[in-house]
């Protein structure tokens, strides 16, 4: 009652004219995890089924909806649950993305494709999430979620609907980029009235289009940096990243306190995004990475410390995976994958 789950339904426009009200069905599908069963159980097992007598195409009905807004509904309840914990400082609060991977071995099912896992070192086919959330400093809530679908499609199959749908419009999202999707969902956060000092995001994201675009948005981005060709401008002059570590970086890093490593702090600019703070890191011999914060002002340790709080949405992806269903949707259609992944949102939000 407190969190007004009906109200939310109606907002995001799951609702149903007849039959089995839509408040009930998501109920049952979110008790799947924690009862050790998958959906069919509600249909072929009897002591579950005495629980509800909907059958089976009344659940696939209910998943394959295109008409459903999963987002809203997601959004809304993440509002809600962040409204009831307790406030911090704006400081510790900080928005994650990331993206992550779930293996598929049906050809056949709507908008999936292959994508390299940095796990494995391999392409896999499967469905690829692209991940945002949000963390106070003790806990993360997922807000948004976008999938991606490459090139490489098995099939180019997709389901005949019409083109106003929330189905079809998350058909086209999939065949964008990964850095524009990150872009639209930082804003529909900052548009929700998300209060966050941070985005955190790994090297894959680390452009200088993308990290400008956050910042006009409302939000500054601390994130690890790849080794490439960008330049950054240091006292008038343009150089790459490896060369501002054997010019400059190498000679300056000396032993942060409470961490073992060495570390230094250099201010330099980037084309789009101007003033930024790079923080070298080395473990003292030859292995080094190097940070980026849009606070120019940040110590090493604060930015370090920051950067480390993206652990908490790979611990999402893992108690997902292995606890909450993710990634073990049984239908062929894009709109039950989107469904089931939104619903395991909810599941995580509730506990």
């Amino acid at each position: 009652m407190e969190l007004k789950i009906g109200s939310m339904l109606k907002k995001s426009n799951i609702i149903k004219q007849k039959g089995y009200c839509t408040r009930t069905l998501l109920f049952f599908i979110i008790l799947l995890p924690f009862i050790k069963n998958t959906l069919c159980a509600y249909w072929t097992r009897s002591w579950i089924s005495r629980q509800t007598e909907a059958h089976k195409d009344t659940w696939y009905r209910f998943l394959n909806n295109e008409r459903f807004n999963w987002r809203k509904l997601v959004t809304c309840l993440a509002l809600k649950v962040i409204g009831h914990s307790n406030d911090v400082p704006l400081k510790d609060k900080v928005l994650i993305a990331d993206d992550s991977i779930a293996p598929k071995t049906g050809k056949k099912m709507e908008m999936v494709s292959y994508h390299f896992d940095h796990k494995s070192g391999k392409s896999v086919l499967g469905n690829q999430y692209l991940q945002l959330g949000f963390h106070n400093g003790v806990n993360f809530y997922p807000l948004d979620m976008a999938m991606n679908t490459s090139s490489k499609r098995p099939n180019t199959n997709m389901k005949t609907m019409d083109k106003r749908t929330n189905g079809w419009k998350r058909r086209q999202e999939a065949l964008s980029k990964r850095t524009d999707m990150l872009i639209e969902m930082v804003q529909r956060a900052w548009n929700a009235g998300i209060d966050a000092s941070f985005l955190l995001f790994d090297s894959w994201f680390a452009h200088d289009d993308v990290i400008n675009q956050v910042c006009k948005c409302g939000y500054g981005v601390i994130c690890r940096l790849k080794r490439g060709k960008v330049k950054y401008e240091y006292q008038g002059k343009k150089y790459t990243l490896k060369q501002l570590w054997q010019i400059f970086a190498k000679q300056r890093t000396t032993y942060l306190s409470g961490f073992q490593v060495k570390a230094t702090c250099m201010n330099v600019k980037l084309p789009k995004t101007g003033d930024v703070r790079i923080l070298f890191i080395s473990n003292g011999r030859k292995q080094w990475e190097a940070l980026l914060s849009t606070d120019i002002d940040l110590e090493a340790s604060e930015i370090l410390k920051y950067y480390a709080r993206r652990w908490a949405i790979e611990v999402f992806f893992k108690d997902a995976k292995q606890l909450l269903y993710m990634g073990k949707e049984q239908s062929k259609t894009f709109d039950a994958t989107i469904a089931c992944h939104s619903i395991v949102m909810i599941r995580y939000l509730l506990l």
